[in-house]
């Protein structure tokens, strides 16, 4: 509002102020539940998943909110104020969103193509729980965030669609002595989420000239259509000739400087232009930021997760791709022998494997985790459109096909079932003469290695390997009943489908509906799967290092269990080498002995439905799951796709990491054991042996009776 007393041409707009918000979150009673989910656990400890499912639990408690009689007339009043046909579109503004130090632009929500007052209503509240985003919680000390005092106004403005729209700097964030432009036909929209690639044009800021054009290819521009923003081609016109003519570009640059001398600071200004009229949309305070780095910034880091459903799709097509070419990169690796090879063919196969393990894991990082988007994406428009009393129900949705995880779990089964038929693998295993294993066994143990990714020691079937001695031991277990409840629940599936289905309207919302749900249930299959194919690279490089390990024991003894990689190639190449002995380092005193009987209370998130009660198993090393017992509670740091075998087992798990869809919840979901995730002490405040139980609804976990058989392990 205070761009349009200074002067400038803005659209038509409204300002719901704060007393708004405060009078919704006063009538629907939402103070005391925001409070709770922002004091479960010290955000400072959260991650970036823990901090989305925090703000997706509060954005339901809006979203089952209801807005006063009082504001829905005066909601209602704005539609006979603006012109017939004119859409809405919904801005947010925080109360210390952009201040004169800073700008928090793309923490909280704004929407576009709002045509009724249904969708506005809707709009603006999501607008007011975007308050509490995950974003906004992740910088809730430079917000200043909390239930008392935060407070969001909204805005309301009659779109304005122009013929060419854009983003301008008055001063580049990379060069202070220039000035960017950015134009593309059609809504800005395409521009700000990335779908539509920009011209360019750079300015000298002294003389406002143009230093130089970057042209873009043109293709396609967004339009408001009946279901929203969508892409269509550009005219062979507009493909020829640049969004912006040399004027425009003068007219787009003096806006800038417009507002950079009425705000006292460089201004990224959104701008439109509609019948030769320039409108400016909204300007804020520029922020600096390069690419950031996950080991160094991880919190801008991970606000760069968040992808566009078009970006999300190319994801996908690049995955499918992805996913061939990693599993013929593993096969040609496994084709290697290293048993039998020289050692410096065997310091060779160890570089021939390193380089793409260390190729996959950027890949990891560069496409995969940011694929994770996609469930994410999806259970923020299927809670929009359903407002499911579960924020998390959409989870049940996407499980529709098993994970790899969960197949090599039935694989595990049919293994069982098999060695207790076969009496010639029965006498094999318990004598530990592994080479008499029956044909069918050792069948299923090559589809465990190739297809699921378990480690190749399993293959060593020489006598008395303590690996394959474990693994038996483990999978003859009664663990039978533990099936997947993917193949239970296909009707609860079909009703929420159905029901999700059911909430869109015309073919084109339809199909792109099907697409995103199709998408989720990928991203959420990924989201396991990726790292089963990654860990056949870990496995084969680590199977080289046991190999250079074995070698190198009779001649250096015990200590080869310290060697790291360095000191394990040079001890290859030179038998005399040996690594220089380091000073004894002091370590940290451990957590305090605990008086047995005890009770002590540990809150976490809530991941997994149900209640458990047992005993304690620690996990520190994956080796530690060999000697769980059925029914036992699994403790540990996170549970990965390697540890997940033994799962069916657990009678609950309880894990340090956090988050509703990482790994641990979701395959604890899939055999329908309570879970508690994000205990940050549990490994130190849980010892095995414990009596404990834990709250799969509420998040909570109690150690009953702290026993002496978990001191000191």
């Amino acid at each position: 509002m205070q761009l349009m007393r200074a002067g400038f041409a803005i659209p038509q707009s409204f300002c719901l102020p704060v007393q708004c918000y405060d009078e919704f979150i006063r009538e629907n009673k939402l103070a005391g539940r925001i409070e709770l989910e922002i004091n479960r656990k010290d955000l400072s400890e959260c991650r970036w998943e823990e901090l989305w499912d925090t703000a997706l639990r509060i954005r339901n408690c809006f979203l089952k909110g209801k807005i006063s009689e009082k504001l829905r007339q005066s909601l209602n009043q704005i539609f006979a104020l603006i012109p017939v046909d004119t859409s809405l579109a919904v801005r947010s503004s925080s109360t210390v969103e952009d201040s004169i130090n800073q700008s928090f632009a793309g923490l909280h929500d704004s929407y576009l193509g709002i045509k009724n007052l249904a969708q506005l209503e809707h709009k603006v509240i999501l607008v007011w729980a975007s308050l509490w985003s995950d974003a906004a919680l992740s910088y809730r000390k430079e917000l200043r965030l909390n239930v008392a005092e935060s407070k969001m106004a909204v805005v309301i403005q009659a779109m304005m669609v122009g013929e060419t729209s854009g983003i301008a700097f008055s001063q580049n964030p990379l060069n202070q002595h220039q000035a960017v432009i950015e134009a593309v036909y059609g809504l800005n929209q395409g521009l700000v989420d990335g779908r539509v690639q920009p011209d360019r044009w750079f300015l000298d800021r002294s003389s406002g000239k143009i230093v130089e054009h970057q042209k873009s290819d043109r293709r396609e521009k967004m339009v408001d259509a009946e279901g929203g923003q969508i892409l269509i081609a550009n005219s062979l016109a507009e493909r020829s000739r640049p969004p912006l003519d040399k004027s425009g570009v003068k007219k787009v640059y003096s806006l800038c400087c417009k507002a950079e001398k009425h705000f006292k600071q460089p201004q990224d200004v959104e701008w439109t232009i509609r019948q030769k009229d320039l409108f400016l949309l909204q300007s804020r305070p520029i922020t600096t930021r390069s690419k950031p780095d996950p080991k160094e910034n991880r919190r801008d880091w991970d606000l760069t997760l968040k992808r566009s459903f078009e970006n999300l799709l190319q994801l996908q097509r690049q995955i499918k791709q992805l996913l061939k070419k990693m599993t013929r990169g593993a096969e040609v690796l496994e084709r290697q022998a290293i048993v039998d090879c020289s050692d410096v063919e065997l310091v060779e196969i160890l570089k021939q494997r390193g380089a793409p393990l260390q190729y996959w894991i950027g890949v990891y990082w560069d496409v995969f985790i940011p694929y994770a988007h996609g469930m994410r994406l999806f259970g923020q428009v299927y809670n929009e459109t359903v407002c499911p009393d579960d924020p998390f129900e959409f989870v049940t949705l996407l499980q529709k096909e098993a994970n790899l995880a969960t197949r090599r779990n039935n694989e595990l089964l049919r293994l069982a079932e098999i060695i207790l038929l076969d009496e010639q693998s029965k006498h094999a295993i318990r004598s530990g003469d592994y080479g008499k294993l029956g044909v069918a066994v050792v069948e299923s143990l090559h589809r465990l290695v190739k297809d699921f990714a378990m480690p190749g020691e399993l293959l060593s079937l020489s006598s008395g390997n303590e690996f394959c001695r474990n693994f038996f031991s483990f999978v003859t277990r009664d663990f039978k009943t533990a099936r997947s409840r993917v193949e239970i629940e296909k009707n609860e599936l079909h009703e929420l489908e159905r029901r999700f289905l059911a909430k869109f309207r015309g073919a084109a919302e339809k199909k792109r509906a099907r697409q995103l749900l199709e998408l989720g249930r990928h991203s959420f299959l990924m989201r396991d799967d990726d790292n089963v194919y990654l860990n056949r690279f870990k496995d084969l490089h680590h199977a080289v290092i046991s190999e250079m390990r074995r070698r190198r024991e009779p001649l250096i003894g015990s200590e080869i269990a310290d060697y790291n990689e360095e000191d394990l190639v040079a001890a290859i190449l030179n038998r005399d080498f040996r690594r220089r002995r380091k000073g004894v380092k002091k370590t940290a005193a451990g957590p305090k002995s605990r008086e047995p009987g005890l009770k002590r209370q540990l809150v976490g998130q809530p991941a997994g439905p149900g209640f458990a009660r047992g005993v304690a198993r620690v996990i520190v090393a994956n080796s530690d799951l060999f000697a769980l017992q059925d029914g036992e509670i699994i403790v540990c740091d996170a549970i990965g796709p390697e540890m997940t075998f033994a799962v069916p087992l657990a009678g609950g798990i309880i894990e340090r990491r956090g988050g509703m869809l990482i790994h641990g919840a979701i395959i604890a979901r899939e055999y329908g054991i309570p879970c508690v995730t994000g205990v940050s002490d549990a490994i130190a405040a849980i010892k095995s042996g414990d009596n404990i139980s834990l709250d799969g609804h509420l998040g909570l976990v109690t150690i009953e009776r702290a026993s002496n058989f978990g001191q000191g392990r």
